[in-house]
Protein backbone atom coordinates (compact mmCIF):
# COMPACT_ATOMS: atom_id res chain seq x y z
CA UNK A 1 0.00 0.00 0.00
CA UNK A 2 1.06 3.17 -0.79
CA UNK A 3 0.87 5.90 1.95
CA UNK A 4 1.98 9.33 2.52
CA UNK A 5 4.33 10.79 5.19
CA UNK A 6 4.41 13.97 3.46
CA UNK A 7 0.62 14.56 3.40
CA UNK A 8 0.10 14.11 6.72
CA UNK A 9 2.79 16.40 7.46
CA UNK A 10 1.40 18.87 5.32
CA UNK A 11 -2.38 17.98 5.68
CA UNK A 12 -2.88 17.48 2.19
CA UNK A 13 -5.75 15.15 1.15
CA UNK A 14 -4.33 11.74 0.23
CA UNK A 15 -6.18 8.22 0.00
CA UNK A 16 -3.89 5.40 -0.30
CA UNK A 17 -4.29 3.21 -2.41
CA UNK A 18 -2.44 0.06 -3.63
CA UNK A 19 -0.28 0.72 -6.66
CA UNK A 20 -2.13 -2.91 -9.05
CA UNK A 21 -5.39 -1.31 -8.58
CA UNK A 22 -4.03 2.34 -9.66
CA UNK A 23 -1.60 1.24 -12.52
CA UNK A 24 -4.57 -0.98 -13.65
CA UNK A 25 -6.34 2.08 -15.20
CA UNK A 26 -3.68 3.15 -16.48
CA UNK A 27 -3.46 0.25 -19.06
CA UNK A 28 0.27 -0.64 -17.52
CA UNK A 29 1.12 -4.38 -18.13
CA UNK A 30 2.15 -6.15 -15.07
CA UNK A 31 3.62 -9.29 -16.29
CA UNK A 32 5.48 -8.29 -19.32
CA UNK A 33 7.78 -11.12 -20.99
CA UNK A 34 9.66 -9.80 -24.34
CA UNK A 35 11.16 -11.65 -26.74
CA UNK A 36 13.05 -9.18 -28.43
CA UNK A 37 14.32 -5.52 -27.50
CA UNK A 38 11.06 -4.25 -28.53
CA UNK A 39 8.16 -2.31 -26.24
CA UNK A 40 5.20 -0.24 -26.30
CA UNK A 41 3.46 0.14 -22.89
CA UNK A 42 -0.47 0.91 -23.96
CA UNK A 43 -2.44 3.48 -21.63
CA UNK A 44 -5.87 4.10 -20.98
CA UNK A 45 -5.21 8.14 -20.47
CA UNK A 46 -6.96 9.44 -23.58
CA UNK A 47 -4.29 12.33 -24.95
CA UNK A 48 -5.41 16.28 -23.29
CA UNK A 49 -6.18 17.82 -26.86
CA UNK A 50 -5.89 21.46 -25.27
CA UNK A 51 -3.26 23.83 -25.68
CA UNK A 52 -0.43 25.22 -22.96
CA UNK A 53 -3.33 28.48 -22.77
CA UNK A 54 -6.77 26.05 -22.41
CA UNK A 55 -4.90 23.92 -19.92
CA UNK A 56 -3.46 27.44 -17.62
CA UNK A 57 -6.75 28.66 -17.77
CA UNK A 58 -8.69 25.47 -16.74
CA UNK A 59 -6.40 25.10 -13.48
CA UNK A 60 -6.81 28.77 -12.92
CA UNK A 61 -10.49 28.67 -12.47
CA UNK A 62 -10.20 25.62 -10.18
CA UNK A 63 -7.86 26.51 -7.81
CA UNK A 64 -7.76 30.53 -8.34
CA UNK A 65 -6.56 30.82 -4.61
CA UNK A 66 -4.10 27.61 -4.33
CA UNK A 67 -0.14 28.76 -4.11
CA UNK A 68 1.40 27.88 -8.16
CA UNK A 69 5.05 28.94 -7.41
CA UNK A 70 6.86 30.07 -4.38
CA UNK A 71 10.12 32.22 -4.94
CA UNK A 72 12.28 31.71 -1.53
CA UNK A 73 14.97 34.75 -2.58
CA UNK A 74 12.35 37.20 -4.11
CA UNK A 75 10.18 36.35 -0.98
CA UNK A 76 7.11 36.16 -3.51
CA UNK A 77 4.27 33.77 -3.37
CA UNK A 78 2.06 33.63 -6.32
CA UNK A 79 -1.56 31.93 -6.42
CA UNK A 80 -2.97 30.66 -9.96
CA UNK A 81 -5.58 33.49 -10.01
CA UNK A 82 -2.52 36.26 -9.70
CA UNK A 83 -0.39 33.96 -12.20
CA UNK A 84 -3.19 34.18 -15.14
CA UNK A 85 -4.34 37.63 -14.25
CA UNK A 86 -0.46 38.82 -14.34
CA UNK A 87 0.10 36.64 -17.86
CA UNK A 88 -2.97 37.83 -19.48
CA UNK A 89 -2.18 41.29 -19.30
CA UNK A 90 1.87 40.43 -20.16
CA UNK A 91 0.57 38.62 -23.14
CA UNK A 92 -1.61 41.70 -24.25
CA UNK A 93 1.41 43.83 -24.44
CA UNK A 94 3.33 41.55 -26.22
CA UNK A 95 0.36 41.38 -28.91
CA UNK A 96 0.47 45.40 -29.07
CA UNK A 97 4.57 45.24 -29.84
CA UNK A 98 3.77 43.00 -32.48
CA UNK A 99 3.93 39.12 -31.25
CA UNK A 100 2.09 36.71 -33.28
CA UNK A 101 1.52 33.64 -33.57
CA UNK A 102 4.42 31.32 -34.81
CA UNK A 103 6.93 34.09 -33.76
CA UNK A 104 9.88 32.93 -31.81
CA UNK A 105 10.62 34.79 -28.55
CA UNK A 106 13.57 34.34 -26.06
CA UNK A 107 14.02 33.96 -22.12
CA UNK A 108 17.77 34.50 -20.96
CA UNK A 109 18.22 34.38 -17.19
CA UNK A 110 17.86 32.65 -14.13
CA UNK A 111 15.14 30.76 -12.34
CA UNK A 112 12.50 33.50 -11.27
CA UNK A 113 8.78 34.71 -11.01
CA UNK A 114 9.75 37.24 -14.74
CA UNK A 115 11.43 34.17 -15.97
CA UNK A 116 7.96 31.93 -15.76
CA UNK A 117 5.41 34.98 -16.22
CA UNK A 118 6.88 35.40 -19.74
CA UNK A 119 6.81 32.19 -20.88
CA UNK A 120 3.62 31.69 -20.32
CA UNK A 121 3.14 35.35 -21.85
CA UNK A 122 4.65 34.13 -25.02
CA UNK A 123 2.61 30.72 -25.19
CA UNK A 124 -0.44 33.04 -24.56
CA UNK A 125 -0.01 35.38 -27.61
CA UNK A 126 0.76 32.62 -30.12
CA UNK A 127 4.83 32.50 -30.15
CA UNK A 128 7.69 30.25 -29.52
CA UNK A 129 9.32 30.20 -26.50
CA UNK A 130 13.00 29.87 -27.00
CA UNK A 131 14.94 29.14 -23.59
CA UNK A 132 17.88 30.16 -23.83
CA UNK A 133 21.15 29.29 -21.21
CA UNK A 134 22.05 32.28 -19.17
CA UNK A 135 26.09 30.45 -19.40
CA UNK A 136 26.41 31.49 -23.23
CA UNK A 137 28.58 33.77 -24.20
CA UNK A 138 27.97 36.58 -26.95
CA UNK A 139 28.86 34.19 -29.94
CA UNK A 140 26.51 31.41 -28.26
CA UNK A 141 23.91 34.33 -27.76
CA UNK A 142 24.28 35.78 -31.01
CA UNK A 143 24.03 31.80 -32.84
CA UNK A 144 20.71 31.24 -30.42
CA UNK A 145 19.30 34.63 -31.86
CA UNK A 146 20.18 33.93 -35.41
CA UNK A 147 19.68 30.32 -35.63
CA UNK A 148 15.79 30.42 -35.03
CA UNK A 149 15.27 34.24 -35.67
CA UNK A 150 14.37 35.62 -32.38
CA UNK A 151 11.66 38.64 -32.46
CA UNK A 152 12.28 39.57 -29.29
CA UNK A 153 13.79 38.57 -26.39
CA UNK A 154 12.96 38.84 -22.29
CA UNK A 155 16.44 39.03 -20.20
CA UNK A 156 17.76 39.46 -16.94
CA UNK A 157 20.11 42.31 -16.87
CA UNK A 158 22.77 40.75 -15.56
CA UNK A 159 24.15 37.48 -13.04
CA UNK A 160 27.09 37.06 -11.26
CA UNK A 161 29.70 38.08 -13.77
CA UNK A 162 27.30 37.15 -16.52
CA UNK A 163 25.95 40.99 -18.03
CA UNK A 164 23.54 39.97 -20.62
CA UNK A 165 22.58 43.72 -21.31
CA UNK A 166 26.30 44.19 -21.66
CA UNK A 167 26.29 41.27 -24.36
CA UNK A 168 22.84 42.71 -26.35
CA UNK A 169 24.43 45.91 -26.65
CA UNK A 170 27.21 44.14 -28.71
CA UNK A 171 24.32 42.44 -30.66
CA UNK A 172 22.49 45.45 -31.08
CA UNK A 173 25.29 48.62 -31.45
CA UNK A 174 23.95 52.10 -30.62
CA UNK A 175 21.10 49.88 -28.20
CA UNK A 176 20.60 53.13 -25.83
CA UNK A 177 19.69 55.17 -29.15
CA UNK A 178 16.60 53.76 -30.77
CA UNK A 179 13.34 53.37 -29.58
CA UNK A 180 12.05 50.18 -27.88
CA UNK A 181 10.04 48.10 -30.06
CA UNK A 182 12.08 49.57 -33.27
CA UNK A 183 15.71 47.87 -32.92
CA UNK A 184 17.54 47.25 -35.94
CA UNK A 185 20.99 45.56 -36.49
CA UNK A 186 22.53 43.79 -39.23
CA UNK A 187 24.35 41.69 -37.00
CA UNK A 188 21.45 40.66 -35.44
CA UNK A 189 18.54 41.54 -38.25
CA UNK A 190 15.30 39.89 -36.75
CA UNK A 191 15.81 40.70 -33.38
CA UNK A 192 13.58 44.20 -32.71
CA UNK A 193 13.03 44.03 -29.10
CA UNK A 194 14.33 43.22 -25.87
CA UNK A 195 12.08 43.28 -22.67
CA UNK A 196 14.20 43.69 -19.14
CA UNK A 197 13.34 41.25 -17.00
CA UNK A 198 15.43 43.84 -13.90
CA UNK A 199 14.15 47.37 -12.83
CA UNK A 200 16.62 49.93 -14.15
CA UNK A 201 17.73 51.99 -16.85
CA UNK A 202 18.38 50.64 -19.94
CA UNK A 203 18.00 52.94 -22.76
CA UNK A 204 16.65 50.81 -26.32
CA UNK A 205 14.55 48.31 -24.23
CA UNK A 206 10.99 47.26 -22.15
CA UNK A 207 10.26 47.12 -18.87
CA UNK A 208 7.96 44.19 -17.80
CA UNK A 209 5.92 47.19 -16.53
CA UNK A 210 6.28 48.55 -19.88
CA UNK A 211 4.31 45.88 -21.80
CA UNK A 212 1.65 45.73 -18.82
CA UNK A 213 0.85 49.46 -19.11
CA UNK A 214 0.32 48.51 -22.94
CA UNK A 215 -2.34 46.17 -22.36
CA UNK A 216 -5.48 48.24 -23.61
CA UNK A 217 -9.11 46.14 -24.25
CA UNK A 218 -8.60 46.43 -27.81
CA UNK A 219 -5.14 44.05 -27.71
CA UNK A 220 -7.10 41.69 -25.35
CA UNK A 221 -9.92 41.27 -27.91
CA UNK A 222 -7.60 41.19 -30.72
CA UNK A 223 -5.16 38.39 -28.26
CA UNK A 224 -8.48 36.70 -27.53
CA UNK A 225 -9.61 36.61 -31.55
CA UNK A 226 -5.43 35.14 -31.92
CA UNK A 227 -5.73 32.40 -29.42
CA UNK A 228 -8.65 30.64 -31.32
CA UNK A 229 -6.29 29.88 -34.19
CA UNK A 230 -3.59 28.27 -32.27
CA UNK A 231 -3.28 24.29 -32.42
CA UNK A 232 -2.10 21.65 -30.24
CA UNK A 233 -0.15 20.85 -32.71
CA UNK A 234 2.15 24.11 -33.27
CA UNK A 235 5.04 24.61 -32.06
CA UNK A 236 4.97 25.84 -28.14
CA UNK A 237 8.74 25.87 -27.32
CA UNK A 238 12.33 25.77 -29.02
CA UNK A 239 14.90 24.25 -26.75
CA UNK A 240 18.79 23.59 -27.81
CA UNK A 241 20.23 20.62 -27.04
CA UNK A 242 23.16 20.76 -23.97
CA UNK A 243 25.84 20.95 -25.97
CA UNK A 244 27.53 18.63 -24.43
CA UNK A 245 28.70 17.10 -27.65
CA UNK A 246 29.10 20.43 -29.77
CA UNK A 247 27.16 22.98 -31.42
CA UNK A 248 23.66 22.95 -29.77
CA UNK A 249 21.03 22.80 -32.39
CA UNK A 250 17.40 23.81 -31.46
CA UNK A 251 14.60 21.15 -31.07
CA UNK A 252 10.99 22.29 -32.05
CA UNK A 253 8.38 20.98 -29.40
CA UNK A 254 4.43 21.30 -29.79
CA UNK A 255 1.50 21.72 -27.15
CA UNK A 256 0.82 18.31 -27.66
CA UNK A 257 4.68 16.93 -27.04
CA UNK A 258 5.18 18.56 -23.86
CA UNK A 259 1.91 18.51 -22.30
CA UNK A 260 0.93 14.69 -22.87
CA UNK A 261 4.52 13.53 -21.94
CA UNK A 262 3.48 15.56 -18.69
CA UNK A 263 0.43 13.62 -18.44
CA UNK A 264 1.40 10.17 -19.59
CA UNK A 265 4.46 10.10 -18.04
CA UNK A 266 2.42 10.87 -14.28
CA UNK A 267 1.56 6.76 -14.11
CA UNK A 268 5.00 6.54 -12.95
CA UNK A 269 6.30 8.89 -11.01
CA UNK A 270 3.45 10.61 -9.76
CA UNK A 271 1.02 9.08 -6.61
CA UNK A 272 -2.79 8.99 -8.00
CA UNK A 273 -5.83 10.21 -6.24
CA UNK A 274 -5.82 14.08 -4.65
CA UNK A 275 -2.33 13.61 -3.31
CA UNK A 276 -0.77 16.88 -4.14
CA UNK A 277 3.00 17.45 -5.01
CA UNK A 278 5.01 20.07 -3.52
CA UNK A 279 8.13 20.36 -5.38
CA UNK A 280 11.57 22.06 -4.63
CA UNK A 281 12.54 22.55 -7.83
CA UNK A 282 16.63 23.26 -7.88
CA UNK A 283 16.98 22.64 -12.01
CA UNK A 284 17.12 25.58 -14.00
CA UNK A 285 13.91 26.30 -15.73
CA UNK A 286 15.66 26.86 -19.52
CA UNK A 287 16.42 23.36 -19.21
CA UNK A 288 14.05 20.90 -20.65
CA UNK A 289 13.97 18.99 -17.11
CA UNK A 290 13.95 21.85 -15.02
CA UNK A 291 10.65 22.96 -17.57
CA UNK A 292 8.88 19.97 -17.50
CA UNK A 293 9.45 19.44 -13.45
CA UNK A 294 8.35 22.99 -13.24
CA UNK A 295 6.16 25.25 -14.98
CA UNK A 296 4.42 22.42 -17.21
CA UNK A 297 3.38 19.90 -13.99
CA UNK A 298 2.18 23.02 -12.44
CA UNK A 299 -0.31 23.49 -15.03
CA UNK A 300 -1.05 19.83 -15.63
CA UNK A 301 -1.59 18.23 -12.24
CA UNK A 302 -1.84 21.60 -10.23
CA UNK A 303 1.18 21.38 -8.04
CA UNK A 304 2.78 24.14 -6.32
CA UNK A 305 6.39 24.87 -7.02
CA UNK A 306 9.15 25.96 -4.75
CA UNK A 307 11.85 27.72 -6.36
CA UNK A 308 14.94 27.95 -3.81
CA UNK A 309 17.28 30.49 -5.51
CA UNK A 310 17.74 32.00 -9.18
CA UNK A 311 20.74 29.22 -9.34
CA UNK A 312 21.40 25.85 -7.74
CA UNK A 313 22.80 26.82 -4.03
CA UNK A 314 23.29 23.71 -1.74
CA UNK A 315 22.65 25.20 1.50
CA UNK A 316 19.36 27.56 0.22
CA UNK A 317 17.66 24.59 -1.28
CA UNK A 318 18.29 22.21 1.81
CA UNK A 319 16.44 25.61 3.29
CA UNK A 320 14.10 25.35 1.15
CA UNK A 321 13.26 21.68 1.83
CA UNK A 322 13.03 22.24 5.25
CA UNK A 323 10.81 25.75 5.74
CA UNK A 324 8.68 25.01 2.73
CA UNK A 325 7.79 21.40 3.79
CA UNK A 326 8.36 20.35 0.50
CA UNK A 327 7.34 16.68 -0.21
CA UNK A 328 8.97 15.90 -4.13
CA UNK A 329 12.24 17.14 -4.70
CA UNK A 330 13.94 17.14 -7.87
CA UNK A 331 17.64 17.34 -9.35
CA UNK A 332 20.49 16.24 -11.19
CA UNK A 333 22.62 13.31 -9.74
CA UNK A 334 25.29 16.15 -9.40
CA UNK A 335 22.67 18.29 -6.81
CA UNK A 336 22.24 15.05 -4.74
CA UNK A 337 25.61 14.52 -4.36
CA UNK A 338 26.19 18.05 -3.33
CA UNK A 339 23.43 18.29 -0.67
CA UNK A 340 24.53 15.31 0.73
CA UNK A 341 28.27 15.68 1.42
CA UNK A 342 26.93 19.56 2.47
CA UNK A 343 28.63 20.06 6.20
CA UNK A 344 24.83 21.61 7.57
CA UNK A 345 23.32 18.52 6.00
CA UNK A 346 21.78 17.68 9.55
CA UNK A 347 20.68 20.93 10.27
CA UNK A 348 17.59 20.93 8.34
CA UNK A 349 14.91 18.81 8.82
CA UNK A 350 13.97 17.25 5.63
CA UNK A 351 11.42 15.07 6.63
CA UNK A 352 8.71 15.85 4.49
CA UNK A 353 10.23 14.67 1.18
CA UNK A 354 8.26 11.59 0.59
CA UNK A 355 9.46 10.95 -3.39
CA UNK A 356 12.50 12.44 -5.73
CA UNK A 357 13.45 12.29 -9.14
CA UNK A 358 16.88 12.31 -10.42
CA UNK A 359 17.16 12.89 -13.93
CA UNK A 360 19.52 14.93 -16.70
CA UNK A 361 22.16 12.78 -16.10
CA UNK A 362 23.58 8.95 -15.56
CA UNK A 363 22.76 8.94 -11.32
CA UNK A 364 25.15 6.62 -9.82
CA UNK A 365 23.66 3.40 -7.62
CA UNK A 366 25.95 4.75 -4.43
CA UNK A 367 24.54 8.01 -4.85
CA UNK A 368 20.61 6.72 -5.05
CA UNK A 369 21.14 4.08 -1.96
CA UNK A 370 22.90 7.00 0.63
CA UNK A 371 20.07 9.35 -0.38
CA UNK A 372 17.44 7.43 0.13
CA UNK A 373 19.30 5.79 3.71
CA UNK A 374 19.91 9.37 4.67
CA UNK A 375 16.69 11.14 3.92
CA UNK A 376 14.55 8.04 4.75
CA UNK A 377 12.74 8.72 1.35
CA UNK A 378 9.92 6.35 0.61
CA UNK A 379 9.96 6.48 -3.48
CA UNK A 380 13.66 7.41 -5.23
CA UNK A 381 13.09 7.76 -8.82
CA UNK A 382 15.72 7.45 -12.06
CA UNK A 383 14.30 9.51 -14.81
CA UNK A 384 16.01 8.84 -18.58
CA UNK A 385 14.72 11.47 -20.93
CA UNK A 386 16.02 13.35 -24.21
CA UNK A 387 15.63 16.85 -25.38
CA UNK A 388 13.74 15.81 -28.41
CA UNK A 389 11.63 13.13 -26.25
CA UNK A 390 9.83 16.12 -24.57
CA UNK A 391 11.95 14.83 -22.84
CA UNK A 392 10.79 11.52 -20.94
CA UNK A 393 11.41 8.23 -22.15
CA UNK A 394 11.27 5.81 -19.11
CA UNK A 395 11.22 6.28 -15.67
CA UNK A 396 12.16 4.27 -12.83
CA UNK A 397 9.36 4.62 -10.22
CA UNK A 398 6.10 3.17 -8.57
CA UNK A 399 6.07 -0.51 -8.71
CA UNK A 400 9.63 -1.08 -9.12
CA UNK A 401 12.01 -2.84 -6.08
CA UNK A 402 14.67 -0.10 -5.41
CA UNK A 403 17.30 -2.65 -6.62
CA UNK A 404 15.45 -2.09 -10.12
CA UNK A 405 15.52 1.29 -9.69
CA UNK A 406 19.00 1.58 -8.88
CA UNK A 407 20.39 -0.78 -11.48
CA UNK A 408 17.57 0.49 -14.50
CA UNK A 409 15.64 3.25 -16.07
CA UNK A 410 12.66 1.92 -15.45
CA UNK A 411 10.10 1.48 -17.31
CA UNK A 412 9.11 3.36 -20.78
CA UNK A 413 6.03 5.99 -20.95
CA UNK A 414 2.94 4.52 -21.95
CA UNK A 415 2.23 4.92 -25.33
CA UNK A 416 5.64 5.35 -26.44
CA UNK A 417 7.48 2.66 -28.48
CA UNK A 418 11.10 1.73 -27.28
CA UNK A 419 13.19 -0.70 -29.63
CA UNK A 420 17.24 -1.39 -29.51
CA UNK A 421 18.80 -1.67 -32.57
CA UNK A 422 22.37 -3.18 -33.91
CA UNK A 423 23.95 -0.45 -34.98
CA UNK A 424 25.76 -1.70 -38.11
CA UNK A 425 22.69 -2.94 -39.91
CA UNK A 426 19.60 -1.46 -37.96
CA UNK A 427 17.84 -4.91 -36.77
CA UNK A 428 16.39 -5.57 -33.45
CA UNK A 429 18.64 -7.08 -30.97
CA UNK A 430 17.57 -9.81 -28.69
CA UNK A 431 16.56 -9.13 -24.90
CA UNK A 432 19.66 -8.07 -22.82
CA UNK A 433 22.10 -7.10 -25.70
CA UNK A 434 23.15 -4.02 -26.02
CA UNK A 435 22.91 -1.49 -28.90
CA UNK A 436 21.49 2.10 -30.08
CA UNK A 437 17.95 2.92 -28.18
CA UNK A 438 15.62 4.49 -30.59
CA UNK A 439 12.06 5.85 -29.64
CA UNK A 440 8.52 6.52 -31.68
CA UNK A 441 5.60 8.14 -30.42
CA UNK A 442 3.86 11.25 -29.40
CA UNK A 443 6.36 12.66 -27.45
CA UNK A 444 9.17 13.17 -30.48
CA UNK A 445 10.09 16.34 -31.56
CA UNK A 446 9.22 17.90 -34.70
CA UNK A 447 12.65 18.98 -36.07
CA UNK A 448 14.69 20.89 -35.49
CA UNK A 449 14.83 24.54 -36.19
CA UNK A 450 16.44 25.42 -40.28
CA UNK A 451 18.24 22.00 -40.40
CA UNK A 452 16.27 19.51 -42.46
CA UNK A 453 19.06 17.43 -43.00
CA UNK A 454 20.15 16.77 -38.90
CA UNK A 455 16.95 16.44 -38.29
CA UNK A 456 16.69 13.44 -40.94
CA UNK A 457 19.85 12.01 -39.10
CA UNK A 458 18.32 11.66 -35.74
CA UNK A 459 14.52 10.92 -37.18
CA UNK A 460 14.28 8.10 -39.73
CA UNK A 461 11.84 7.34 -42.58
CA UNK A 462 9.35 5.06 -40.12
CA UNK A 463 9.19 7.86 -37.17
CA UNK A 464 12.07 6.70 -34.88
CA UNK A 465 14.20 8.99 -33.21
CA UNK A 466 17.95 7.38 -32.73
CA UNK A 467 18.83 8.61 -29.53
CA UNK A 468 22.29 7.83 -29.49
CA UNK A 469 22.49 6.50 -26.39
CA UNK A 470 23.35 2.61 -25.89
CA UNK A 471 21.35 0.19 -23.68
CA UNK A 472 18.98 -2.93 -23.45
CA UNK A 473 15.56 -3.98 -22.55
CA UNK A 474 15.40 -7.20 -20.56
CA UNK A 475 12.70 -9.46 -20.90
CA UNK A 476 10.26 -7.62 -17.92
CA UNK A 477 10.89 -3.91 -20.37
CA UNK A 478 12.99 -2.86 -17.99
CA UNK A 479 15.49 0.07 -19.92
CA UNK A 480 18.70 0.09 -18.92
CA UNK A 481 21.50 2.67 -20.35
CA UNK A 482 24.95 1.93 -20.92
CA UNK A 483 26.38 4.73 -22.45
CA UNK A 484 26.92 7.31 -25.37
CA UNK A 485 27.88 6.02 -28.55
CA UNK A 486 29.92 9.01 -29.08
CA UNK A 487 31.35 8.56 -25.36
CA UNK A 488 32.51 4.97 -25.95
CA UNK A 489 36.19 4.00 -25.85
CA UNK A 490 37.64 1.38 -28.72
CA UNK A 491 41.14 0.50 -26.95
CA UNK A 492 42.98 -1.79 -29.17
CA UNK A 493 39.59 -2.95 -30.74
CA UNK A 494 37.42 -3.08 -27.79
CA UNK A 495 34.47 -1.63 -27.00
CA UNK A 496 34.19 0.25 -23.67
CA UNK A 497 31.40 1.88 -22.45
CA UNK A 498 32.91 4.65 -18.96
CA UNK A 499 29.41 5.05 -17.74
CA UNK A 500 29.83 0.73 -16.51
CA UNK A 501 33.30 2.29 -15.29
CA UNK A 502 31.89 5.49 -13.54
CA UNK A 503 29.46 3.22 -11.86
CA UNK A 504 31.82 1.03 -10.19
CA UNK A 505 33.96 3.51 -9.12
CA UNK A 506 31.06 5.11 -7.57
CA UNK A 507 31.20 2.55 -5.34
CA UNK A 508 34.75 3.46 -3.38
CA UNK A 509 34.16 5.35 -0.27
CA UNK A 510 36.32 7.90 -0.69
CA UNK A 511 35.11 8.98 -4.17
CA UNK A 512 32.05 11.79 -4.53
CA UNK A 513 32.27 12.39 -8.90
CA UNK A 514 33.75 10.74 -11.73
CA UNK A 515 34.05 10.63 -15.83
CA UNK A 516 35.58 8.50 -17.53
CA UNK A 517 36.82 9.84 -21.25
CA UNK A 518 38.90 8.49 -24.06
CA UNK A 519 42.27 9.99 -24.91
CA UNK A 520 44.24 8.75 -27.80
CA UNK A 521 47.18 6.20 -27.55
CA UNK A 522 49.61 5.71 -30.25
CA UNK A 523 48.94 1.45 -30.15
CA UNK A 524 45.51 1.14 -28.74
CA UNK A 525 44.17 3.66 -30.20
CA UNK A 526 42.41 4.99 -27.19
CA UNK A 527 42.92 4.57 -23.53
CA UNK A 528 40.66 5.09 -20.23
CA UNK A 529 40.91 8.26 -18.24
CA UNK A 530 39.71 8.59 -14.94
CA UNK A 531 39.03 11.93 -13.73
CA UNK A 532 37.83 11.97 -10.04
CA UNK A 533 37.01 14.45 -7.87
CA UNK A 534 37.13 13.07 -3.80
CA UNK A 535 35.00 13.61 -1.03
CA UNK A 536 36.13 16.34 1.28
CA UNK A 537 39.02 15.77 3.49
CA UNK A 538 40.02 12.69 1.53
CA UNK A 539 43.40 11.82 -0.37
CA UNK A 540 44.46 8.77 -2.72
CA UNK A 541 46.45 7.67 -5.21
CA UNK A 542 46.52 6.33 -8.62
CA UNK A 543 47.87 3.30 -7.45
CA UNK A 544 44.84 2.86 -5.22
CA UNK A 545 42.49 3.61 -7.44
CA UNK A 546 44.33 1.19 -10.28
CA UNK A 547 44.29 -1.58 -7.11
CA UNK A 548 40.62 -1.44 -6.04
CA UNK A 549 39.22 -2.23 -9.71
CA UNK A 550 41.55 -5.20 -9.74
CA UNK A 551 40.06 -8.58 -9.65
CA UNK A 552 36.41 -6.39 -9.46
CA UNK A 553 36.13 -5.05 -13.32
CA UNK A 554 38.03 -6.73 -16.58
CA UNK A 555 41.49 -5.69 -17.19
CA UNK A 556 40.46 -3.65 -20.62
CA UNK A 557 38.27 -1.03 -18.27
CA UNK A 558 41.02 -0.19 -15.85
CA UNK A 559 41.78 3.59 -16.08
CA UNK A 560 45.40 3.42 -17.61
CA UNK A 561 45.28 7.49 -16.43
CA UNK A 562 44.01 8.45 -13.23
CA UNK A 563 43.84 12.52 -12.41
CA UNK A 564 42.42 14.00 -9.55
CA UNK A 565 40.35 17.28 -10.16
CA UNK A 566 38.49 19.72 -7.95
CA UNK A 567 35.72 20.53 -10.67
CA UNK A 568 34.47 19.41 -14.01
CA UNK A 569 33.29 21.28 -16.99
CA UNK A 570 29.83 21.54 -16.59
CA UNK A 571 26.79 23.06 -18.30
CA UNK A 572 24.19 24.91 -16.26
CA UNK A 573 22.09 22.37 -16.06
CA UNK A 574 24.59 20.24 -14.51
CA UNK A 575 26.33 17.77 -16.72
CA UNK A 576 29.52 17.55 -17.85
CA UNK A 577 30.95 18.07 -20.96
CA UNK A 578 32.60 15.23 -21.50
CA UNK A 579 33.92 16.81 -25.17
CA UNK A 580 35.81 19.63 -23.07
CA UNK A 581 36.97 17.40 -20.75
CA UNK A 582 38.88 14.96 -23.37
CA UNK A 583 40.39 17.98 -24.48
CA UNK A 584 41.47 19.17 -21.25
CA UNK A 585 42.92 16.04 -20.06
CA UNK A 586 44.49 15.39 -23.96
CA UNK A 587 46.50 18.12 -23.38
CA UNK A 588 47.25 17.65 -19.75
CA UNK A 589 48.84 14.55 -20.42
CA UNK A 590 50.84 15.39 -23.68
CA UNK A 591 48.90 12.82 -25.98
Amino acid sequence: MLRSTAGRLLNLPFRAVSYSSWTAGYGLEENIKLSKSYIHRPSNIPFMGKTFIEVLDSVCEKHPDQEAFIFCQENRRITYGQFRDQVEKLASGLANIGIQRGDRCGVLGMNSSRWLEAMFAIIRCGGIVVNINPAYQPNELLYCINKVGIKAIFTDASYKSQDYYGMLSRLVPGIESFRAGKLKSKIVPSLESVIMMDEGQFNGTFQMADLLQLATKESEDNLQNLQKKISVDDPVNIVFTSGTTGSPKGAILSHHNVLNICLISSSLARFPETHQHRTCLPIPVYHIFGMQSGPVCSVVHNDTIVFPSPAFDTETCLQAIHNERCNFLVGTPTMFIDMLNHPNFDKYDLSSIHSAVMGGAPCPMETLQQFKDKLHIKEIMVGYGITECSPTVSIAGLGLDLEKRISTCGKTAANVEVKIINTDDGTIVPIKEKGEVCVRGFNIMKGYWGEEEKTREVIDEHGWYHTGDIGFLDEEGLLSISGRIKDMVIRGGVNIYPAEIEQYLYTHPKIADVQIVGVPDKRMGEELCACIKLKTGETATAEDIKEFCTGEIAHFKIPRYVNFVETFPLTVSGKVQKFKLQETMTKELDL
